[in-house]
């Protein structure tokens, strides 16, 4: 993800419109306003320059579809479809497109996920 995002900040760093667009997603990256902002640019950017478009989708591509993420203290992450997770004091979460919360033992599920 890194080189992808490197490859977006370079091509926005380019032109001084799409240089104020990027610095404002970093400064308030929850603004929906600034997000529609960013993805229209992305999308005009991507138009133009057709070598840019083919470098993110060969990143993209180098990228896949592997989940990676980490948790820092307390919690927990799930991701994909038909996932489980068990965070602190035993809580399990599960669902496609629903979270069901109960409670079991942390350490009654097995390696393969099944609790």
């Amino acid at each position: 993800m890194a080189k992808i995002w490197a490859a977006i900040e370079k091509k926005f760093e380019a032109k001084e419109e799409s240089k104020k667009i990027l610095k404002k997603l970093q400064d308030n990256p929850q603004n929906a306003d600034v997000q529609g902002a960013f993805r229209m640019t992305l999308g005009d950017l991507l138009e133009e320059d057709s070598s840019f478009a083919g470098e993110l989708s060969k990143l993209l591509e180098a990228a896949g579809s592997e989940y990676k993420a980490q948790v820092i203290g307390g919690g927990a992450i799930a991701q994909g479809n038909g996932n489980k997770v068990v965070g602190a004091g035993g809580i399990m979460i599960e669902g496609h497109n629903r979270f069901l919360a109960h409670t079991v033992h942390p350490h009654a599920c097995g390696e393969n996920g099944d609790c």
